[in-house]
């Protein structure tokens, strides 16, 4: 098969979501499967555009915003498709007719880096762009962007295949969001902080023995609910350990009804998951009761964290279809490189 060759339109401006792109398009070149050039200069940090060459050229997007009604309107204007990572149908249909076929949904994805990014291969073009642009402040944003980059978590990290152990313990860490993070939402983050307090009161009276995690320290966190700050570590070099410690991994509502970075994780690290409904869609949907246990109501959280602790051929029945999951549709390089097929075989 002819390999991939990308122009990769780069923001300077750090956004966690690139993250995800940039380690797959790093290890996908790294293996020899595409050969990758960059150009800095995106027009959203959120919307990335690739230049895609193989036989024809197309131009792909990926669209990391949380908000399904948030849609970039230079890719959508200079794009031959677009994958979207918050894909809501109704929100899809608001739009020009010749728009909307363009937008595909995406698999769960999530913060991660490559083991090691390669910034001395790519010296050079910085240094040409540097001395192109004589721009302080660009030189500052782009080295600004490495430096975060580098402090996350490598991909590998968080993966553990159902053939190693998790011990028996349920998992619900998150955060309480501060009121401004919540805008254009139909929920306010009182609400959704409301109902994860609610999960971790629930979960740590019925499971007092079995239950980690709790609200990361924050200045909300700390001061509305005190009593339920976690007593792990929230450190983001440590999450992965802690991910590693717990078979049962609950999952809430994201910020705007966004699929949260907590799905891709927990599907990294082969776990049973208890979830609130998904309403986003997915290139390819989870399954309930195979990929996960749904529920609706505390009591349906309590009754399916038992339901499964009773019954450890059925969470590892559930762990090795959650691994084969994301071998398939999450980890960075398959889904990346499943887009760019995808493209290249719908847009005629």
């Amino acid at each position: 098969m002819n390999m991939f060759h990308i122009r990769l339109h780069a923001s300077t401006e750090c956004n966690f979501h690139q993250s995800y792109l940039y380690s797959a398009l790093y290890d996908l070149r790294k293996a020899g499967r595409i050969d990758l050039r960059w150009q800095w200069g995106s027009v959203e940090t959120w919307a990335i555009i690739l230049e895609v060459t193989r036989g024809r050229r197309l131009r792909v997007a990926f669209d990391f915003h949380d908000k399904s009604f948030i849609f970039s309107t230079h890719a959508l204007e200079t794009a031959d498709i677009v994958f979207k990572r918050s894909y809501y149908k109704p929100d899809i249909e608001r739009l020009p007719s010749h728009q909307q076929i363009k937008i595909l949904p995406m698999d769960p994805v999530f913060v991660c880096r490559v083991a090691r990014i390669p910034i001395l291969s790519l010296l050079p073009k910085i240094s040409l762009e540097m001395a192109k642009r004589r721009n302080l402040r660009w030189t500052r944003e782009l080295l600004g962007n490495f430096r975060t980059l580098r402090h996350l978590t490598p991909v590998s990290q968080f993966e553990h295949p159902p053939e190693l152990p998790l011990p028996g313990r349920i998992l619900f860490q998150t955060r309480a969001w501060e009121d401004d993070d919540v805008t254009d939402s139909v929920t306010s983050a009182r609400e959704i902080n409301e109902q994860r307090a609610a999960i971790i009161r629930v979960l740590r009276k019925e499971f007092p023995v079995e239950f980690v995690g709790g609200f990361i320290p924050t200045k909300t966190s700390v001061s509305r609910y005190p009593d339920l700050v976690t007593r792990e570590s929230s450190k983001r070099e440590a999450y992965a350990g802690l991910l590693h410690s717990c078979i049962i991994q609950i999952y809430s509502i994201g910020l705007h009804h966004s699929i949260a970075w907590k799905l891709a994780e927990y599907l990294a690290s082969s776990g049973c998951i208890v979830a609130e409904p998904i309403r986003n869609e997915m290139r390819h949907p989870l399954v309930e009761g195979v990929n996960y246990l749904g529920f609706s109501s505390l009591e349906g959280c309590v009754e399916a964290c038992r339901e499964l602790l009773r019954d450890p051929d059925r969470m590892q029945k559930m762990r090795e279809e959650n691994w084969a999951y994301y071998c398939r549709h999450v980890r960075p390089t398959g889904q990346i490189m499943d887009c760019l097929e995808t493209a290249f075989s719908a847009v005629g």
